[in-house]
């Protein structure tokens, strides 16, 4: 009796349908004009297991898959193979099934703004299909591990007063600001580089606001730091966010989420306050205006590094007086600092002498996205 030829039983070529190796080797048995009982006797199997792998109803092991080889002239490799696409379409239909049920998942994430900025392909576009690819964009196995990694308190997130964030919405937002960080050549953290750019970053306040923010990322890169400017998702309401993509790899993302100047520049220095002062493995966010006193101090903190270094103590006590855009203007002068940051700090700590709409005369507004292309 011989051998079959092995070309006459390749592995599967389409994972779609693989059956188990117990249609093949009902085929073999046949051709080789083998009974069930000789081929028990033959492998040292039990009839009952024989049988048990001719109906697929148990794995057919590496073992079995030599012994098989021996007796039947067919390699193990292939038996192996067979083995291998088995339950690779199982576990794949079954985590079709799983990620089916997951409809409140998928349909919680941005899915059409991830779409509409290339993030995700148009097609296919079918529940499951989404599925899998938020579980690929997040690099994550499932849902349940997507859960663990970002809903999780890894984060400091600052609540407003007004709203809280939609969480599904800052988990992306964060993510696309780390795959884009991965992108940015920076020089190795260095602590010590940042804290030197820190007089450099604050004359750059006095430029046109699109000219600053579009020197800043060669500035804060050759310190270590990889700064992402992202326009924020519906619903998250971040203004900043500073987490690591690797061991001494830092980010700062900022949304220019209510389009002015002085909140872009207070975010970017609460951010560095967070790398200067905080660990090097937490994210933290920062949602709204800077303004009032935080759960979590290292957010006042980092408020404080902000509002400190932007404009020193000494001239907190001159706040107070000023009535006038000139007055705003001669102080920022003094401080080296955007005028605008002056009047940011005037309408939130005297609002009634400096309403938004006084101050806001002195408070350029920016689009983010106008800022050059290669930063986006």
């Amino acid at each position: 009796m011989s051998a079959p030829s092995t070309r006459t039983f390749e592995p599967w070529e389409s994972l779609d349908h693989a059956p188990a190796p117990g249609v093949s080797l009902r085929r073999v048995l046949g051709m080789q004009d083998m009974s069930q009982r000789d081929l028990a006797r033959r492998t040292g199997l039990t009839p009952k297991h024989v049988n048990q792998l001719l109906s697929g109803t148990v794995p057919l092991s590496a073992e079995v898959a030599e012994r098989l080889s021996l007796v039947t002239g067919v390699p193990a490799l292939f038996w192996n193979r067979l083995e291998a696409d088995h339950r690779t379409v199982q576990i794949r239909a079954q985590r079709q099934r799983d990620l089916e049920a997951e409809h409140a998942w998928v349909n919680a994430l941005p899915v059409k703004e991830l779409v509409n900025r290339g993030e995700l392909p148009p097609e296919p576009a079918d529940q499951s299909s989404r599925a899998r690819q938020l579980l690929a964009y997040f690099g994550v196995a499932s849902p349940a591990a997507w859960r663990e990694m970002w809903l999780r308190p890894n984060a400091a997130l600052r609540q407003s007063t007004a709203f809280e964030a939609n969480q599904e919405a800052v988990a992306t937002w964060i993510r696309l600001g780390e795959n884009k960080a991965r992108a940015i050549q920076t020089a190795a953290f260095d602590s010590a580089a940042l804290r030197e750019l820190i007089p450099e970053l604050r004359a750059l306040t006095r430029l046109e606001p699109d000219k600053a923010l579009s020197q800043a990322p060669d500035s804060l890169a050759s310190a270590g730091v990889a700064l992402v400017f992202q326009r924020e998702f519906a619903g998250s309401r971040l203004n900043g966010a500073t987490g690591w993509v690797g061991p001494g790899r830092p980010f700062i993302l900022l949304s220019g989420r209510g389009k002015r100047a002085d909140i872009i520049f207070f975010t970017l220095f609460h951010e560095i306050g967070h790398l200067l002062r905080h660990g090097r493995k937490e994210t933290f966010v920062t949602d709204d205006e800077p303004t009032g006193q935080h759960a979590d101090p290292r957010e006042n903190e980092a408020d404080d590094f902000a509002r400190t270094t932007l404009l020193p103590p000494p001239f907190d006590d001159e706040l107070g007086s000023i009535t006038t855009a000139q007055q705003v203007r001669d102080l920022a002068n003094r401080a080296g600092i955007a005028a605008s940051i002056v009047a940011g700090r005037l309408c939130r700590e005297y609002p009634t002498a400096w309403p938004y709409q006084k101050a806001n005369k002195l408070r350029p507004s920016i689009d983010i996205e106008t800022i050059g292309k290669a930063h986006l």
